[in-house]
């Protein structure tokens, strides 16, 4: 009588159907972590990777003489761009720079690297923001 009345609960059992949802979920939650860690990977990148240029010009830079050949400003914090022309083993090469106290037509020192020449800064900036053993000749 009470075994009759009573009713069992069935036990859930795994079947294709809740396996396959479980991988649908699993695989939402790899896809997302893995897309998060590339984009963190991206911004650091990013962040870094001017630092890194700066180090490498303060350690290995070489120096050169460049013509300031535009001068605009951009952005609405007063940031002023200047177009600077140098040449490198013969060939010239044009390159921005921000914020420096130049005219147009001022003669102003540089750093280049020797393994990318189109990776420059003032060698004003590199000197007062990182140590540098560089000499102007």
């Amino acid at each position: 009588m009470a075994a009759s009345n009573m009713i069992r609960k069935k036990r859930p059992n795994l079947t294709y159907n809740s396996t396959k949802t479980f991988w649908k979920w699993s695989t939402r939650k790899t896809i997302g972590y893995g897309l998060l860690f590339v984009i963190v990977i991206l911004f650091l990148y990013r962040a870094t990777s001017k630092t890194i240029e700066n180090i490498r010009l303060a350690q290995y830079g070489s120096w050169a003489k460049a013509i300031v050949i535009d001068k605009q400003k951009v952005g609405g914090k007063g940031t002023i761009d200047f177009k600077v022309k140098y040449n490198v083993n013969g060939r010239q090469f044009e390159n921005t720079t921000t914020n420096e106290p130049w005219d147009i037509s001022d003669t102003v020192d540089i750093l280049y690297l020797k393994s990318d020449p189109n990776v420059m800064r003032s060698y004003r900036f590199i000197k007062e923001n990182y140590s540098t053993d560089i000499e102007l000749k």
